[in-house]
């Protein structure tokens, strides 16, 4: 198993200033034992909403290679109004280097990346502003493998006619949300510090506008 983790933001020293979320996330092919995941409660795993991406994501994955060529443009302006800065992954502020472990999704050849707020951490006891984009591609060995693995994690499942949804709300106060949407060849993956219905909602937004730039 590997654990999933979403970092705080860096301080302008270089250092961590701490971690702020884990999720138990078996990695495709990782060897590692490490603890047995821990299925959310019931009360985390409450029935959501099915998400509604684009119908279809038509044309050829092209998996990004920079964090800043993951998102379409409008959405990038988005988070910067939102106040979310690109500090984590290739191309980012603090690079590849932000993170001391690659992700899943980064184990199967794709790329994660983090927004965060610059002051994030700073005089706070908890922060919940990080955000966690992902994709991968798949294969048919590894859909299923990674199918597998987030069933094991206790995940709400939905569908639409060519993405699974495995996902969890999350709550407020401490829970991160996460959105896994699979398709045939691609891994896209939202993990949100914060949880809650707002934040799924936006996740969704966020999923389908990476599906709309990584198919072309």
């Amino acid at each position: 198993m590997t654990v999933r983790v979403l970092w705080g933001s860096l301080l302008a020293t270089g250092l961590a200033a701490g971690l702020i979320a884990t999720l138990s996330a078996c990695s495709s092919g990782s060897p590692d034992a490490g603890d047995p995941t821990v299925a959310p409660t019931p009360s985390e795993t409450a029935e959501l909403p099915s998400p509604t991406p684009s119908a279809e994501a038509p044309g050829v994955l092209t998996v990004p290679v920079d964090c800043t060529e993951l998102l379409p443009e409008s959405e990038q302006r988005e988070l910067a109004a939102e106040g979310l800065t690109l500090l984590g992954g290739p191309g980012s502020r603090f690079g590849t280097g932000y993170s001391p472990d690659r992700t899943p999704e980064e184990l199967l050849g794709g790329i994660s990346c983090v927004w965060d707020r610059e002051d994030a951490g700073v005089g706070e006891g908890v922060n919940q502003s990080s955000i966690m984009l992902s994709v991968a591609p798949l294969s048919t060995d590894t859909y299923q493998q990674t199918v597998d693995e987030l069933t094991q994690q206790g995940l709400n499942f939905s569908e639409t006619d060519d993405v699974a949804f495995y996902a969890v709300l999350g709550d407020e106060s401490g829970f991160p949300l996460q959105l896994n949407a699979l398709r045939d060849d691609s891994w896209i993956s939202v993990v949100s510090a914060r949880g809650g219905q707002d934040a799924y909602d936006r996740s969704t937004v966020l999923a389908d506008a990476i599906a709309a730039n990584v198919y072309g």
